[in-house]
């Protein structure tokens, strides 16, 4: 998102973006194109992804995971919490069972609390404001 992007107003933004840092080349095509200049492996793993090793990396809608996800953002004053879904299918169900139907506020703090979120359907992650 550029920086006049609505969905920033008033928000904290993250200070590091992480969505290519150890990524699967399947992955990254998704949103560039390689040019070989050199040759370069095709990335295969996600063991060192950023997401795997926060634990906010998801291969299904896992609600104990969320808890704990979103209550560690909380604990450590993170102000956004963001996931990764593996795929296509899962971030869409991930999307149906927080945003759809609103279980998102099971995991956010406050009586009048808001989703406010961003979302980035090529690399599958979801953003959430804990305000």
């Amino acid at each position: 998102m550029g920086d006049d992007d609505p969905a920033w107003q008033g928000k904290t933004r993250p200070s590091v973006n992480y969505d290519y840092l150890l990524v699967t080349t399947q992955q990254l095509l998704q949103t560039h194109k390689i040019d070989n200049a050199f040759p370069l492996p095709e990335c295969t793993s996600m063991t060192d992804n950023y997401y795997v090793r926060e634990n906010a990396y998801f291969e299904s809608v896992d609600e104990t995971k969320l808890s704990n996800l979103f209550a560690r953002g909380y604990e450590e004053d993170k102000g956004i919490v963001t996931l990764k879904c593996a795929d296509q299918t899962v971030y869409q169900d991930m999307k149906n069972t927080l945003l759809d139907d609103q279980k998102i506020f099971d995991y956010l703090r406050g009586d009048n609390a808001s989703a406010a979120y961003v979302d980035t359907q090529e690399q599958f992650t979801l953003s959430f404001w804990l305000e």
